[in-house]
């Protein structure tokens, strides 16, 4: 009796902490594109904060290659510790025989209150979440029950022709820092991406 009711509060509290994350993501495909299946993606995190380039690259890897595709980290074939050119990194995927570059970046982050008034709007930079000094500053004057909403851009580009094949906007909403809850965040991100690869034709 005590297994089951350990594991039926642990099932309530994985729902509750995935509750509390949402993503919504919008995409167009080039007409040229429509239906163009890559079998071999790049996944490049464009994001300063190393910890969650790390974990989105990681779990957007493995969601897409539980559909068969041939993903790599980006990290993996572009290291971080060099400044690639445009044409240096195009050499260096098709060299992998790489045939879609998949970036995502994060655009900014909207901080509201309870009562759904936008107090104020921030520029993340290129990180996934606020600095701890920057959220410290804002719960001076910001309601502690803050929900933090994210807009993320990913595109498909074709290597071999370098053209976009594919472009999306994705809207996450968090009732948490995305410090706190990032692993939940980031898994909510990869699925809807995929998700809406897989339905315009791009993956297997």
């Amino acid at each position: 009796m005590k297994k089951y009711t350990i594991l039926s509060i642990l099932a309530v509290l994985v729902f509750s902490l995935a509750s509390c994350v949402s993503t919504k993501t919008t995409s167009y495909s080039d007409p040229d594109y429509n239906g163009k299946k890559f079998n071999s993606i790049c996944v490049y995190a464009d994001l300063d904060d190393f910890e969650m380039r790390e974990k989105l690259e990681t779990k957007l890897v493995k969601e897409l290659k539980d559909l068969g595709v041939n993903a790599t980290k980006g990290t993996e074939i572009l290291p971080p510790t060099r400044v690639w050119t445009e044409e240096e990194l195009k050499e260096r995927l098709i060299s992998q025989n790489i045939d879609g570059f998949l970036k995502v970046k994060i655009n900014k982050t909207v901080i509201v209150d309870k009562m759904g008034r936008t107090t104020n709007t921030y520029s993340t930079d290129g990180d996934l979440a606020l600095s701890k000094d920057k959220i410290k500053e804002l719960a001076k004057s910001v309601n502690s029950n803050r929900t933090f909403l994210s807009n993320f851009q990913s595109e498909l580009i074709d290597l071999k022709n370098n053209k976009l094949a594919w472009s999306a906007s994705s809207n996450s909403e968090s009732a948490e820092s995305f410090k706190s809850s990032s692993n939940v965040v980031i898994g909510s991100l990869a699925q809807d991406i995929t998700r809406e690869l897989k339905e315009k034709g791009h993956l297997k």
